[in-house]
């Protein structure tokens, strides 16, 4: 279906994305292309256009992505890119996959509690919402945080998580897909550290998106500061406190 600028709409993981002529257009490639610019340049090189149109400038970003976080670097965004993109999908997806249905209250499952973390670690006003971790179910309250985040968005205010509020979920929340901890690395390990960098728990600088010793002992003490378990792994509860810590 026509989406924005023209676009068909395709959930972000639903296709395999890469350089074909006539070359592959749609929502997904320009929520690909969006992600792709969050990065800074030493990771995918300059910022492209996000245009949904995957060309070789698109094609190379991504080549830049998968040698930086050592995954096969053939410019092509099957499951294993996705995952280091913060979206699991194929063998890597635990239960429904996020952005696959459309979401409302009386949902429940694995893409609810996505979406429960995403919101709780983006905004303290969406984690108040919320009022704790993510449980996978679709009551009232993550309605009500839904509803705060399509008005921050400029989209309908609705509560139910359709296209246009998967879209603005993709490109403005960026953690919560994965259970992050040692040696995992990925966008979301980067947005974790740009969280931690603003929090004080990291310096400047720290934010090069591999989940190393001295991200894992800031995570610790960021944990034991919130009064949570201190074990350096960042699920549920540790994206919880995020939100309510941040702004």
């Amino acid at each position: 279906m026509a989406f924005e600028d023209g676009l068909t709409y395709y959930y972000f993981g639903s296709r395999v994305l890469r350089l074909t002529s006539p070359q592959m257009r749609g929502t997904d490639v320009k929520v690909l292309q969006t992600l792709l610019n969050y990065l800074p340049n030493f990771i995918t090189g300059p910022n492209i256009a996000e245009d949904g149109i995957y060309g070789p400038k698109t094609e190379s970003a991504v080549i830049k992505f998968q040698q930086y976080f050592g995954v096969s670097a053939d410019g092509i965004v099957g499951p294993q890119t996705y995952y280091y993109l913060g979206q699991p999908v194929g063998r890597y997806a635990r239960g429904t996959v996020f952005g696959s249905r459309t979401l409302r209250r009386g949902s429940q499952g694995m893409d609810v509690s996505i979406l429960q973390n995403r919101l709780n670690a983006k905004a303290k006003k969406y984690a108040v919402a919320l009022g704790g971790p993510a449980d996978g179910i679709f009551g009232p309250r993550t309605e009500s945080a839904v509803k705060l985040f399509q008005a921050d968005t400029s989209i309908a205010v609705d509560g139910v998580v359709g296209p246009k509020t998967f879209n603005q979920l993709f490109i403005n929340t960026f953690m919560g897909g994965r259970t992050l901890r040692r040696t995992m690395s990925g966008l979301d390990v980067f947005a974790l550290q740009v969280k931690l960098i603003d929090l004080g728990y990291l310096p400047m600088g720290a934010d090069d998106g591999k989940f190393g010793p001295q991200t894992e002992a800031a995570v610790k003490k960021f944990q034991a500061d919130a009064g949570i378990t201190a074990d350096g792994v960042v699920g549920r509860v540790t994206y919880y406190q995020l939100g309510l810590k941040g702004a």
